[in-house]
């Protein structure tokens, strides 16, 4: 397995977005949508740049579709689309290993599906 380290050298940047309709249709009226416990500063902080693809200068966004339960725990999670293996699972165990705060429907937690892209970037000195 590649070795990930982090790198105040390397800048990483998430975005957080709601699924895209045709994954949660019953849920478009949601009073809240899922969201990282400690927001997304607390996600960004679960992502680690993979060492192999800052040596290769590998960049990119990989996009997760997860599914969020009640508990705001995360049900389902996979790679909608990806750049290559060691970008996508860093990003994956992110997604998968942070808290969630479960969306919310008329006072109630309910299970809804987000898509978070994350973006990886080095920083332009540390590119090839």
């Amino acid at each position: 397995m590649n070795q990930i380290v982090k790198s105040a050298s390397l800048s990483l940047l998430l975005m957080f977005a709601l699924a895209v309709p045709g994954i949660c249709d019953e849920k478009a009226d949601l009073d809240s949508f899922p969201m990282p416990v400690g927001g997304m500063v607390a996600l960004m902080q679960q992502v680690v740049y993979p060492k192999s693809a800052s040596k290769d200068g590998i960049e990119g966004k990989v996009l997760i579709s997860a599914v969020i339960d009640v508990n705001g725990k995360v049900s389902k999670a996979e790679i909608m689309s990806g750049v290559r293996q060691d970008l996508d699972q860093a990003a994956l165990t992110a997604v998968q290993n942070i808290e969630w705060t479960p969306a919310m429907k008329n006072k109630q937690a309910v299970e809804a599906a987000v898509v978070v892209p994350v973006l990886f970037k080095l920083d332009s000195d540390k590119k090839k």
